[in-house]
């Protein structure tokens, strides 16, 4: 379950605190009184005059933004930004810029929305206008925060809040306080913060008289006591307050906000029919107002309220049934949304980063399909919550185009690779209380064991309370990186740590791998030189485990029975396959030494006891192999599809050619 704050958005015209939903709900208050006080042109010119056509089309825009006809808005102001830029006016062109961000971002369509704001705020900043400006950079900072892009948002919160107090301007404190809340809540880590903020503008809000701002704080101050409290009594108290005064200004989107909130509450505390009633309301009152991103948390919520109702103990196999067949539902009309936002953004760190926060909608789906039993379909909904973006930018750099995820696709793949794929999930403990990318400490692991031949296997794992999975790889990797500086520690300090970091992917080997040996292929001998290929596809922390380095209760590494091989998703391995066949087939050049990049170690520790009997030979075979060039990112070739590709020495035969037989050599080989 989702739950985004609502934030505090000024309008280009006025230092107001002008409400706006972070999922584009926008309640306009004083916006016309500020634009007819701010103005420093006359309105009185001809009707021939492109000055006053201008400041025109700037009006009629805002009448529309104010009536939620944000598509005509658009259009208006537009054609009111090509005026301004005609006749060289800096600072109607930045309005004008602005408020096409804030019309783009009612809309959803984030890409376009930072882009004008980036603009508005390049003109600000050189025409010197401090009060245009501030707003503009709590607009920004909204914006990216959507995206998940947090501390960009925070830095420009903070930058404006110098301004706005330099300024006195109370209104815009108590904007930008809000806001800094809501940003910090969705950040999910510093809850003191979102306190002391939500606190301050609540008071600042009161001492004004501002009631919009005030429910907007009560509504975030709700949020808070659901999320991170988990007070659910006090939070439908306080949202109750909050909805009261929305009703009575008629903020639809507020009102929208208020109640889809107090369905979490609901859900919380049990009582999953008014849930679902309260649920249901916000879904038709955020489709009524055009909040489509909005919409698409309520479909994300009111799936889980039945998926938790599902799970009931005293619910009939047909009701259970038909709670879960409407959560699918629910869920797929969510991520038809969400996928529609991502059309507008061209920046691939916004995109991606817009991603992460709604990755939990896919997660969600494929606890749902697991509930039902449906586990390979519950595979192609993990591939498409993975693969997306990585897919696009592929496809964009590339021309490569890739057909939607289908589990006959999926088959096709493992048996043109020739391998075991081996694809993991990672399920949060409490999936329902989720801000921002903040998932919370993982209950459940979902692991798909595809065979070359087409077979899919599905195992459900509980992590144990007392295990934090994060915890763990985070442990080995720091164990990890001191082994790796074996010739700066003393010999007994080197092995300890080597004794601890082996308890530690032992541990992980029996998380990991043990569970699931009964679906991999017969282990090769340490001799055997065509040992079978396993692709691991992990998720999340799982991509900082060293697979091919864990060890069994034996002592055996994995990479001494199997190769093994990484990816992001399986659908990005044939694209890969499929980018070097196009450049096979149109006579380009085939990959050459130089478009590799070898990542390794160039000088082995002196403490670690090679079982070879000698370390120098193995340091004069290893130096041509291990050598990394020192590039910069401009330098890397970026024309591949992992730009770079990085080739890993992955099977122990092959390693033990090239540098020797030692165990310590094996482990580096492992790292890298």
């Amino acid at each position: 379950m989702t739950m985004n704050n609502k934030r505090l958005s000024p309008l280009p015209w006025c230092q107001l605190a002008i409400g706006l939903i972070v999922t584009s709900q926008v309640s306009l208050g004083m916006a016309t009184i500020g634009l007819a006080a701010s103005w420093s042109r006359p309105m009185h010119y001809a009707n021939n005059d492109i000055p006053a056509l201008a400041d025109r089309l700037l009006g009629e825009g805002l009448a529309l933004y104010k009536s939620r006809e944000y598509s005509e808005a658009i259009s208006v102001w537009q054609s009111a930004l090509v005026s301004y830029q005609a006749m060289d006016d800096r600072l109607g062109e930045g309005r004008a810029s602005e408020a096409l961000g804030l019309a783009h971002r009612a809309l959803g369509n984030y890409g376009d929305a930072i882009s004008f704001y980036e603009r508005a705020r390049e003109l600000y900043e050189k025409l010197g206008n401090q009060a245009q400006l501030q707003g503009l950079l709590g607009n920004l900072g909204n914006a990216y925060a959507i995206i998940g892009r947090y501390e960009l948002a925070l830095e420009l919160q903070y930058k404006r809040l110098q301004i706005v107090r330099e300024l006195q301007d109370k209104e815009a404190e108590q904007n930008v306080l809000a806001n800094l809340g809501a940003t910090y809540a969705d950040q999910g880590d510093d809850y003191d913060q979102v306190v002391y903020y939500y606190n301050q503008s609540l008071d600042l809000a009161q001492a004004l008289n501002n009631k919009e701002a005030e429910a907007s704080v009560l509504l975030n101050m709700g949020i808070a006591y659901n999320v991170q409290v988990r007070d659910y009594d006090q939070a439908i108290s306080t949202l109750q307050q909050a909805q009261t005064i929305a009703q009575a200004i008629g903020d639809q989107g507020l009102i929208a906000e208020v109640v889809a909130s107090q369905g979490f509450a609901y859900e919380r505390l049990g009582q999953f029919e008014r849930s679902l009633e309260f649920y249901d309301q916000s879904i038709t009152l955020f489709n009524e107002v055009g909040a489509l991103a909005s919409a698409a948390m309520s479909l994300n919520n009111r799936a889980h309220a039945q998926l938790v109702w599902s799970d009931a103990s005293q619910i009939e196999p047909q009701v259970r049934e038909e709670l879960l067949q409407s959560a699918t539902n629910d869920l797929d009309g969510a991520i038809t949304i969400l996928e529609s936002l991502q059309e507008n953004l061209t920046l691939d760190i916004n995109r991606v980063s817009l991603f992460d926060t709604q990755v939990m909608t896919y997660n969600l789906l494929q606890q749902v399909l697991v509930a039902r039993k449906q586990y390979e379909k519950a595979l192609e909904v993990t591939e498409q919550g993975r693969s997306r973006p990585f897919a696009r930018l592929l496809e964009e750099r590339q021309r490569v185009i890739q057909s939607d995820v289908s589990l006959t696709q999926l088959k096709a793949i493992a048996n043109e690779q020739n391998a075991t794929i081996v694809e993991f999930a990672l399920i949060p403990e409490d999936s329902v209380i989720h801000q921002g990318k903040s998932g919370g400490p993982y209950g459940k692991l979902y692991v798909w064991i595809v065979s070359p031949e087409g077979k899919v296997d599905f195992e459900e794992q509980d992590l144990d309370d007392n295990l934090e999975l994060d915890k763990l790889i985070e442990v080995t990797r720091n164990a990890l990186d001191r082994s790796r500086a074996g010739s700066l520690l003393p010999v007994d300090t080197v092995e300890d740590t080597s004794q601890i970091f082996n308890a530690k992917l032992t541990e992980l080997y029996d998380i990991l791998i043990d569970p699931i040996s009964k679906y991999l292929p017969p282990p090769s001998s340490k001799d055997d030189q065509t040992a079978e290929k396993v692709i691991f596809i992990p998720q999340g922390e799982l991509f900082l485990v060293p697979f091919p380095a864990l060890i069994n209760q034996k002592g055996e590494f994995l990479v001494e029975h199997y190769t093994v091989q990484t990816a992001p998703s399986i659908q990005s391995l044939n694209l890969t396959r499929q980018i070097l066949a196009s450049r096979s087939r149109s006579g380009g050049q085939t990959l050459q030494a130089e478009d590799f990049l070898i990542v390794g170690d160039p000088d082995m520790p002196e403490v670690f006891e090679l079982s070879s009997g000698s370390q120098t030979p193995v340091k004069k075979k290893a130096l041509p192999l291990c050598q990394v060039p020192q590039l910069k990112p401009s330098q890397l070739p970026m024309n591949l599809a992992f730009p770079p590709m990085v080739m890993v020495v992955s099977s122990s035969v092959q390693w033990r050619q090239k540098v020797g037989s030692g165990k310590a050599c094996l482990r580096l080989a492992s790292f890298i």
